[in-house]
């Protein structure tokens, strides 16, 4: 009769030690998922971080918001024509179409402060704010990397652990005299928050290097990055 007893105590609390593990697991792997839909229909999966909605991938719209589009600007030529006119302006990482999937595309500092909208509705533009909270939840600007970036991807074993489902890239940048920089090495992506009507936006930057999480205000407006939204 002992026997029994036993037999039932092991069976209940063996039970028991599944279901926490199991709500354990669950816990760590909830992250609740939605989808955006940008004026071309290019869709986005979308995740939320620490009480904010982003995007999981980098914006890809040709299009400002209104249905306007935007120029791209292929060669060098081009690309230092927009920004000394004014001009706003989209290329592919590296000029190359089949990358677009991956890292979505580039905009120029026009492109982002454009009044028509560059992100689809109900959306806008990460601001520096919204990255600084994601770099204070995951550990400061030397660790935050590690919970954002993708896990794999990057060059020099810079991989990350993506806990956050933030699946950061790295798509690199444009120089202001056209040249390509950093694709496989850096991520680069806008904010839309302005230093200064001469220094432009604040940008942030991933190196694959190390897991710093950098917002920098010191690369002007003659470059190009990626563009993160956020729900409003």
């Amino acid at each position: 009769m002992k026997f029994d007893n036993l037999i039932i105590l092991f069976s209940v609390f063996s039970m028991v030690l599944f279901a926490c593990k199991k709500d354990k697991q669950q816990n760590v792997d909830a992250h609740i998922y939605g989808e955006a839909v940008d004026i071309e229909n290019n869709k986005y999966i979308t995740v939320e971080i620490k009480g904010k909605i982003w995007f999981t991938k980098n914006l890809s719209s040709k299009l400002f918001r209104n249905g306007d589009t935007i120029v791209e600007a292929r060669t060098d030529d081009e690309w230092e024509t927009a920004l000394y006119n004014g001009i706003p302006a989209w290329c592919y990482c590296n000029n190359d179409s089949l990358l677009s999937e991956t890292y979505g595309i580039i905009y120029n500092y026009h492109a982002i402060n454009d009044a028509r909208g560059l992100a689809p509705a109900g959306w806008h533009i990460s601001t520096s704010n919204e990255w600084q909270k994601l770099i204070d939840s995951y550990g400061g600007e030397w660790n935050a990397g590690y919970y954002l970036k993708s896990t794999t991807g990057w060059a020099n074993n810079g991989n990350g652990s993506n806990s956050t489902r933030f699946s950061a890239l790295p798509s690199g940048d444009r120089i202001d005299i056209g040249h390509f920089m950093g694709v496989n090495e850096n991520g680069w992506w806008w904010t839309s928050t302005q230093i200064d009507s001469i220094s432009g936006n604040y940008a942030v930057l991933l190196p694959s290097i190390n897991n710093l999480v950098n917002i920098v205000d010191n690369y002007g407006k003659g470059y190009g990055f990626c563009v993160r939204c956020v729900q409003d």
